[in-house]
């Protein structure tokens, strides 16, 4: 992960396999930050759907991952999915409902695999 400390607040070049977050976020925004572009390194970019759409998506995979491990960005998500979905943010959900899900299923069992591998290791 690379870091950025400036303008936006991470970007992902899923060509380079290259994730910058920016680091003057908190850790909880970090973390958030870094879902979302995660996200689109599994192959939710704007070429294939747009932006406003790809922002849409990765962001309501990115709300679904954070709070299933406590993390609360609701706050951040629903201004987000607003901005960058406008009156199409429900229809964009409901039509890609199964894509965010995948996407989101993904990000989280990655999640659970990283947790058991430093589970063992501690033990």
């Amino acid at each position: 992960m690379l870091s950025l400390t400036a303008g936006a607040d991470g970007w992902c070049n899923a060509t380079r396999k290259e994730i910058a977050v920016n680091e003057d976020l908190a850790p909880n925004g970090q973390m958030r930050v870094l879902v979302h572009e995660l996200a689109h390194a599994l192959g939710i970019g704007y070429k294939e759907h747009g932006r406003a759409r790809a922002e849409v998506i990765v962001d309501a995979a990115t709300y679904i991952v954070c709070a299933s491990v406590g993390l609360d960005v609701s706050c951040e998500s629903v201004s987000y999915l607003a901005d960058w979905g406008g009156e199409q943010a429900v229809e964009t959900v409901r039509e890609t409902a199964e894509l965010i899900d995948g996407i989101a299923r993904r990000l989280e069992d990655a999640l659970a695999a990283g947790a058991e591998a430093d589970a063992a290791v501690a033990a």
